[in-house]
């Protein structure tokens, strides 16, 4: 199978004057030559789940993507949301939006249309109560603060029983 190349990207954007985005970065060399093409944005994942369990995760990559790309263009995160708060995280960790493809995709498959629409409600309905939850009142809120850091030491407290 004959892949991209970034000789490819440079060809397609010089042909192509509409918004151009890249899916599926996870390394950060990629990343500055993301910067160099002219695309106007990437969306950093694994296309459609970590292929390899050692890989690093998009959530994870997000606050060094967001530190070298600045707000020269839009990033994004795809994969591992499933939950309101898992788009909350990515959002807190410098992600400009959020791609949420397997919870529609189950939703799609039990109900049709309406079941995309209502997995996507549910999302959405979870992430502004959690975000109550937290006292965040809008997108500025959401900031690295809001997390628990696992490199900070923090253990959940136990329940004496």
């Amino acid at each position: 199978m004959q892949s991209l190349s970034w000789r490819d990207v440079a060809r397609i954007r010089q042909r192509w004057r509409g918004p151009f985005l890249l899916k599926g970065l996870l390394n950060l060399e990629d990343l500055h030559r993301a910067l160099d093409s002219g695309v106007d944005g990437v969306i950093l994942g694994s296309h459609g789940g970590r292929q390899a369990d050692w890989a690093i995760s998009a959530l994870d990559l997000l606050p060094q993507a967001r530190a070298i790309v600045g707000d020269r263009f839009a990033l994004m995160m795809s994969g591992g949301i499933r939950r309101g708060t898992d788009m909350l995280k990515a959002l807190a960790l410098g992600a400009d939006a959020v791609l949420a493809g397997r919870a529609p995709l189950y939703g799609l498959c039990a109900a049709g249309a309406a079941g995309a629409t209502r997995a996507l409600e549910l999302l959405l309905e979870e992430a502004l109560d959690q975000m109550g939850q937290l006292g965040a009142i809008d997108r500025a809120d959401l900031t690295p603060r809001l997390l628990v850091s696992r490199q900070q030491g923090f253990r959940p407290p136990t329940t004496a029983g």
